[in-house]
Order: structure tokens, then C-alpha cells, then sequence
């Protein structure tokens, strides 16, 4: 409000505004100490108290069997949720400063951290939500405010321990709270979610549930679960579509009245017969299926899990469109497989002969990024 009152002034205005943090924390820890320095032992709010001063556990580390027998249980998801949040954190910033990040380099900053920060007796690292979203409220813009905030927190942890004895633990809360508060996702966001897939929403609402009432780690072992079933489902279940071909002829126009001149120049598309593309449902294209020709489209990878509910719809539909080359393949009624349902006797046949036989199968695999070879041999049977 201040720099649009007096545009003179923006810039100092902007350095007062970055500095808020800084002022409450100093402020409030004044408050607290003319509260509690009395009595420092009993204090009258929550404080931090004895703050340890410089680096107490530098040193190799060890590792040994115990303790990876210890860690083993937990290693899955401290690595799903380290990589989660360092790469949520750094798409988020992206969108609200509007630059794209390098997922390589942010999982290479990742692993230099946590190959040495056992040295110094460091926990496992990621980004944090409430310090990059504090620095971002700072107007923090280059990764050199890291440089400057180790050399601070160097000299905090060696000279200024007692001064961090009064801090009030209710300050730090309302600091980071305030810091995160634009990162909760809001109702619009999540209304935009039920919008493009209901599916997803209710996964989203399911990660939220599990981690408020169980444990994060379970929240996140949900939501990764469920969207991996989700994708295995609607890569398993993708179909085909038969096409068709349509002529287009360019078209120029004339000057009016005289109606347009066809320029005579002319291309084939194919679309799906069912305009399940969303194509014109005006347009008719003309299908082959008529003379026995079949021209069908896969629009997704031609793998395992989807392989045999391609080829099942497309020998359904061509079956239901044809009329068999050969009345009685079997001969006898003996030969017969035990699996075939047909009628017992040739008689009892209903086949329509208006129908034409099948003559080629046109397979397209322009959309197809990826084949296996159980599904190729799916198409050998």
C-alpha cells in the first residue's frame, strides 16, 4: 500500500517489506524475554530454552549392518517422500515466479547434500516448504542466498545461542505458517481437479485423509498405489478405434456472389467411424468394411497389459461384421473344439450372407510410442 501511496519510495518500501520476518522474530523475542527474564528456568510461554552452541557430531560416519537393519523398514518411503517434496517445492516456486526447473539437478543437489551431511551428524535433507517459501517472501531470486544462509547459520549456532533462548516456539509456528499459507492448495485448484478427472480428486482426498489421521508416509504410500493402479487400469483397458477415410479438398473463395471453386487439389484423412475423436459427427467416412477390409487404430502403447483387450474388441467387431470363408471348418461335429458354442448340426447355422468375408486387416500404428513382444506375438495368435 505504502509503495503505491508514494511511488518514490517503492524501493525502500520493498526492503522494510522483505525485512517483516526479521522484525517480528526480533520484536516478539524482546517480548518474550521482558516476560520470562525473570524466572528464565519457568518461563511463562513456551520458549526454546538451552540452544547448543556449534557443531557437536563432526565425524566419519559409521555404518554397519545394525544400522541398515534398523533403517531398512524406512528407507522406501523416506526416499519417496524426500524426492516428493524436493520436487513439488521446486515446481511450485517454478509456477509462482514463472521459470521451469531441471528435475536432473535438483536430484543431483539432493544427493550431494545427504553424501555429506552425516559428516556434520545432519539428518536426511530436502527442500523445506517453510524456509524456501520464507526467502521467497524475502525476494530471494538466485541459489546464492544459500551460500549467505550457511555462513548465517554458522555464525548463529557459534555466537548467538543465548540470544536464541527466549525465542518463543509460538513465534516460529506463526512465522512458518505464514510463510506456507499460499502453498495450500485452494478450492479453486482442487475444484479444477474434480473437473478434469474425478478419478484423481478422490486419489488427492485419499492421500489428504491417510496423512491427517495416520502418518505422511502412509499418505504418500497411498496416493502413489492408487495412481499406479489408476494408470495400469487405463493403459490395460485402452481400446481401438476402426477408421475410415475422408477426402478434403481445398477450398478458395471466390469473389461473392459466384459461389467457391473447388482448387482441385485433394488429401485422405481417417477418422474414427464412431467420432469418438470428438470429430464433426456430420462427416460420414467412407469405410472399407463393405469389401471385407478393416483399417484399425491403436492409440496407445501395444504392450502386456493391454495387448489382449485390443486384439478382443477387434476380433469381436470384425466377427459381427463378417461372415465366415469356411460354413464348417471342423468337419465332423467330433472335431469341434469343446470351446466353441456353436450349433450342433450344419442346419442349425444362422449365418447372413449378405455379409462380406473378411480380406484384410489394416492395422494402424502411428500412435503406438511402444510394442513388446508378448503383444506382438498376441497378434501372431
Amino acid at each position: 500500500y505504502c509503495a503505491k501511496r508514494w511511488p518514490h519510495l517503492e524501493k525502500k518500501f520493498f526492503f522494510i517489506n522483505t525485512l517483516r520476518t526479521a522484525f517480528v522474530i526480533l520484536l516478539y523475542t524482546l517480548i518474550s524475554w521482558l516476560i520470562n527474564r525473570g524466572d528464565p528456568e519457568h518461563p511463562k510461554i513456551s520458549i526454546l530454552k538451552t540452544i547448543p552452541r556449534g557443531l557437536k557430531h563432526v565425524h566419519v560416519p559409521v555404518v554397519n549392518s545394525e544400522i541398515l537393519s534398523k533403517l531398512g523398514g524406512y528407507l522406501p518411503s523416506s526416499v519417496i517422500v524426500l524426492l516428493i517434496e524436493h520436487i513439488s517445492i521446486s515446481k511450485s516456486f517454478g509456477r509462482v515466479n514463472n521459470y521451469a526447473i531441471n528435475p536432473n539437478q535438483e536430484l543431483i543437489a539432493i544427493g550431494i547434500t545427504n553424501i555429506f551431511g552425516p559428516f556434520f551428524g545432519g539428518y536426511p535433507a530436502t527442500g523445506s516448504f517453510s524456509r524456501t517459501a520464507i526467502k521467497s517472501k524475502a525476494g530471494v531470486r538466485t541459489p546464492l542466498a544459500g551460500v549467505i544462509t550457511g555462513a548465517m547459520v554458522i555464525i548463529a549456532i557459534y555466537a548467538l545461542p543465548p540470544v536464541f533462548y527466549y525465542v518463543s516456539n509460538a513465534l516460529l509456528a506463526a512465522v512458518i505458517i505464514h510463510a506456507v499459507g499460499d502453498l495450500i492448495t485452494s478450492p479453486k485448484t482442487i475444484i479444477s481437479f474434480w473437473k478434469i478427472s474425478p478419478v484423481e480428486f478422490i486419489i488427492f482426498w485419499a492421500g489428504v485423509f491417510v496423512s491427517v489421521f495416520s502418518s505422511i508416509d502412509n499418505g504418500i504410500y497411498t496416493t502413489v498405489a492408487a495412481s499406479a493402479a489408476l494408470t495400469l487400469f487405463r493403459i490395460a483397458k485402452a481400446k481401438g478405434r476402426f477408421i475410415g477415410r475422408i477426402l478434403v479438398y481445398q477450398q478458395v473463395d471466390s469473389e461473392p456472389p459466384s459461389p467457391p471453386v473447388l482448387a482441385g487439389q485433394k488429401r485422405s484423412i481417417y477418422l474414427p467411424l464412431d467420432h469418438s475423436d470428438g470429430s464433426n459427427p456430420i462427416i460420414k467416412p467412407q469405410s472399407p468394411t463393405s469389401q471385407g477390409i478393416f483399417i484399425y487404430r491403436l492409440n496407445e502403447g501395444f504392450l502386456y497389459p493391454n495387448a489382449t483387450h485390443f486384439t478382443d474388441h477387434m476380433v469381436a467387431e470384425i466377427m459381427k461384421q463378417t461372415r465366415p470363408g469356411v460354413i464348417d471348418p471342423y468337419g465332423s461335429l467330433g472335431n469341434r473344439p469343446w470351446n466353441d458354442p456353436g450349433p450342433r448340426h450344419k442346419s442349425e447355422r444362422n449365418i447372413d450372407l449378405s455379409l462380406p468375408i473378411l480380406r484384410a486387416v489394416i492395422l494402424d500404428f502411428s500412435g503406438v510410442p511402444h510394442i513388446d513382444v508378448t503383444s506382438a506375438q498376441n497378434l501372431v495368435d
